[in-house]
């Protein structure tokens, strides 16, 4: 397959799987492996987005917040959902899959209606190459922060470790 063609059908096959993951009644997919993203970039679509208004990261600098939620989320904090890379790709992708009871009732507790203020999707205004950028940026600070119990870009079913897609 020529150049071409691999960089219309890589963001082809994420458009695809996107519109697939926004549908109630998906099923999970067993395998998907993304294209490589850099993380470097993805620390800066993370700050473009201003997704550091609500996600904190131990041990990275962020900028001070432009306004203040009723509940900050610290990635890899003692109560996380993000469990693995299938997780990760989800919730960015469909932010509104799973919401956090504590979330719910925090919301609540500060006066806000829990179904207007969620996680913006940015599913129409991102890039195919930010999210795959933020995602490798994600991937990396989860795997640093809970180690073994995150399952990242590289695990594999029965221990396996495989870089797909790379040298």
């Amino acid at each position: 397959m020529g150049m071409n063609r691999l960089r219309t059908a890589i963001p082809a096959a994420l458009a695809f799987f996107v519109v697939a993951a926004c549908e109630p009644a998906a099923e999970p997919v067993d395998v998907y492996v993304p294209p490589s993203g850099d993380a470097t970039r993805g620390k800066e679509v993370f700050l473009k987005y201003g997704c550091y208004n609500c996600h904190s990261i131990p041990g990275v600098e962020l900028p001070e917040r432009t306004v203040e939620p009723p509940m900050v989320f610290a990635l890899g904090g003692r109560i996380h959902s993000v469990r693995g890379y299938g997780d990760l790709i989800t919730s960015v992708m469909w932010p509104d899959h799973t919401v956090s009871p504590k979330f719910v009732g925090a919301l609540k507790a500060a006066g806000e209606d829990p179904t207007e203020v969620q996680m913006p999707d940015f599913t129409d205004v991102m890039t195919v190459s930010e999210m795959v950028d933020l995602v490798e940026f994600l991937d990396a600070q989860y795997s640093r922060l809970l180690g073994t119990q995150y399952r990242g870009k590289g695990w594999r079913p029965r221990g396996r470790l495989q870089n797909v897609g790379e040298d």
